[in-house]
């Protein structure tokens, strides 16, 4: 799979090995278009992303707060986790932090939790499939 994937063009790159520190040093180096992942790493991207909201102070952190609150919602009505306000005012910051081009995260081996799918899908503004089985 991974000759393929360099014949038709991509490139490959792989983590430093410390899943708490993949957000701050791996994503913003690598700079993914596609990130196939684990369980195990997709989970520690969300509690660094999560933390980061949480922890966000003053209007900054409301703004935050009430994007996340909206494109939650727009998920569960209708599926969309894009958003044309929230999106290049607020989610722009976190995405960058991945390296600004994510269009898919992917995990597979085990089931990820719903939550964490929906997190990461709005914050990252990207879609968010998984395969396993």
């Amino acid at each position: 799979a991974i000759l393929l994937f360099i014949l038709a063009g991509g490139s490959i790159g792989f983590y430093s090995g410390d899943p708490r520190r993949i957000l701050e040093d791996d994503l913003p180096y690598l700079r993914p278009t596609f990130w196939p992942s684990v369980p195990r790493l997709v989970n520690e991207l969300y509690a660094q992303v999560k933390a980061q909201i949480d922890t966000a102070e003053g209007e900054w952190g409301k703004l935050m707060r009430k994007g996340l609150q909206e494109k939650l919602e727009n998920i569960k009505k209708d599926g969309s986790y894009l958003h044309n306000i929230y999106d290049p005012l607020v989610f722009s910051t976190i995405k960058a932090q991945a390296g600004g081009r994510l269009r898919m995260l992917m995990s597979g081996a085990a089931p990820t939790a719903k939550d964490v799918q929906e997190l990461l899908k709005v914050t990252f503004c990207c879609s968010y499939p998984e395969a396993y089985g």
